[in-house]
């Protein structure tokens, strides 16, 4: 807080795309992919950088990476603008992911968690 340099999403967002940037292959099949892959992100990275706090707060509405149960995995949560820039982005990043094994998208709502199981149980006992 009071750090003037806006929300922490939009810096998580730019180190998604410095990751992409740094993407190599070992496979010489899949080598070219890869350059491709980190030519494109190194393009929207430096145009993302070049937009003020409040265009990248209207692009990246969310974006958070936390870790998981199982080692060496993390969980990334994204949520990009309603709009077909926003739309692309988010296309392309799901493309070059799922060509990555060890990667699943999950789409919709999470399972109830035990105080939302609770309340529901709740208030179907206050209502019969």
């Amino acid at each position: 807080r009071g750090h003037g340099k806006g929300p922490p999403h939009l810096y998580t967002w730019a180190g998604v795309l410095g990751g992409l940037a740094k993407t190599q292959s070992e496979v010489e099949e899949t080598q070219a992919e890869a350059k491709e892959v980190a030519d494109m992100a190194k393009r929207k990275l430096e145009e993302y950088t070049k937009w003020s706090e409040v265009e990248k707060a209207d692009f990246v509405k969310f974006c958070r990476i936390t870790k998981i149960y199982q080692e060496g995995q993390s969980r990334l949560t994204l949520m990009m603008a309603h709009t077909v820039a926003g739309m692309e982005a988010r296309a392309q990043l799901v493309r070059v992911l799922d060509s990555r094994e060890g990667w699943s998208r999950k789409t919709g709502r999470a399972p109830a968690g035990y105080m939302e199981r609770e309340l529901a149980d709740w208030l179907q006992h206050f209502l019969n």
